[in-house]
């Protein structure tokens, strides 16, 4: 499998979708690779002023999540050749000045983050397979529990997970 960052950037300049370009996917592709994509970072356009998706809190199909928007634009786009999305990375790392960093919001919303993103890469794709991303484990480990039962009360995205590596442990 090859990881494919699909990050802030752009499904047409309109959208940001920063990616490492078709011709690089149709190599993977092409070489028999299975392509999972990652999905971390929220475009400058759908940001809010605290950082987070304007309005997270509504529907999946309404067209001011922006969130949900850039989901579905970014998995619909690559429907057929990625099927399998990753969906952040390390939100546990609540250290803004930390390595790693890349979640602003706290548990709740990190729930409707994926939550909004399941809903709406199934509904750009219904072939889309759902995963978390990683966590750390270290820096909170109740997090991932507690995210388990916020989940638990909704629609959730495939429950599978890695942890990461404790900076300076052995490989």
């Amino acid at each position: 499998k090859t990881a494919y960052g699909v990050y802030d950037g752009l499904v047409g300049a309109e959208m940001g979708i920063r990616d490492r370009g078709d011709e690089a996917l149709a190599a993977e592709l092409a070489a028999g690779r299975e392509v999972v994509g990652l999905l971390i970072g929220i475009p400058d356009w759908a940001r809010d002023r605290r950082g987070l998706p304007r309005g997270l809190a509504l529907p999946a199909d309404d067209p001011d999540n922006t969130w949900a928007v850039f989901v579905a634009q970014a998995v619909g786009r690559y429907a057929g050749r990625i099927d399998r999305w990753i969906i952040w990375n390390e939100p546990d790392i609540d250290d803004p000045d930390a390595p790693g960093h890349t979640w602003d919001g706290d548990i709740e919303q990190f729930a409707q983050l994926q939550r909004v993103a399941y809903l709406a890469a199934k509904s750009a794709n219904p072939d889309a397979v759902v995963h978390l991303g990683a966590f750390t484990y270290f820096w909170d480990p109740g997090y991932f529990d507690r995210l388990l039962d916020i989940l638990a009360s909704g629609p959730a995205a495939r429950m599978s997970s890695r942890r990461s590596k404790e900076p300076g442990s052995p490989k």
